[in-house]
C-alpha cells in the first residue's frame, strides 16, 4: 500500500507544472538538477545521472525513478519523497534556466567573433558572463545536496553519500561500456 501511495505521489509530481512543485516548501533557496534535472550540458544536477538528451525524450521518467530509488533505498517516507521530488523539480527549473542563458550567450558570444572589427571588452564582458554560468550550473549538484539535508534523517544522510557514489560508479560504467562518454556528451559544450 506505501509503495502504491509512493508511486501515484511521484506520478502525480511528474505531471504537475514545475511551477506547482516550486510552490512546495524548500528549506534553502538556491538548489540545482531536479527530477528532471538532465539538459544539454550533461546531467543532473544532483550528480546521481548523467541523462542529458535520453531523459527529456523519456519525459523525465528517469529522473522519478532516481527519486523513486533515492526513496526506497533510503526508507524515505511519503512525506519526505515529496520534498525530495519537489527539491530536484525546482533545481531541474533552475538548471534549465541556465542552460538557455549559456545558449543565448554563446550565441551572442559567437556574434561578437565574427563581427568585424572585434570588440575586445564586448567579447570579455560576454566570455566572463558565459564562464560565471558555468560556474553556477558546477555548483548545482552541491546545491541540490544542501536543499535536501533538512529532510533527510542523519542516517538518510549517510546513506545517501554511500548512494551516490555507487550510483556514479554504475553510471560511469554504463557510459564506458555505450563506447564513451555517452550520447553526444562531448558535443555538448
Amino acid at each position: 500500500m506505501r509503495r502504491t501511495v509512493r508511486l501515484f505521489l511521484l506520478a502525480a509530481l511528474s505531471l504537475a507544472p514545475v511551477s506547482v512543485a516550486a510552490a512546495a516548501p524548500a528549506p534553502q533557496d538556491a538548489a540545482a538538477a531536479s527530477v528532471e534535472a538532465s539538459d544539454d550540458d550533461g546531467g543532473d544536477a544532483a550528480g546521481f545521472s548523467g541523462g542529458g538528451q535520453r531523459a527529456r525524450r523519456g519525459g523525465g521518467r528517469g529522473p522519478m525513478l532516481l527519486v523513486l530509488r533515492i526513496a526506497e533505498e533510503l526508507h524515505l517516507s511519503d512525506e519526505q519523497t515529496v520534498k525530495v521530488a519537489g527539491e530536484f523539480r525546482r533545481v531541474a527549473q533552475q538548471r534549465r534556466e541556465l542552460v538557455a542563458q549559456k545558449a543565448a550567450l554563446a550565441t551572442k558570444l559567437e556574434t561578437q567573433l565574427g563581427a568585424q572589427p572585434r570588440d575586445d571588452k564586448a567579447l570579455d564582458a560576454l566570455t566572463d558572463q558565459l564562464v560565471a554560468i558555468e560556474q553556477r550550473i558546477a555548483q548545482l549538484p552541491d546545491l541540490l545536496w544542501k536543499g535536501v539535508q533538512p529532510v533527510l534523517t542523519a542516517e538518510q544522510r549517510a546513506r545517501l553519500i554511500l548512494l551516490r557514489g555507487k550510483m556514479k560508479q554504475q553510471i560511469d560504467g554504463a557510459r564506458r561500456r555505450r563506447g564513451g562518454n555517452g550520447n553526444g556528451a562531448a558535443a555538448r559544450d
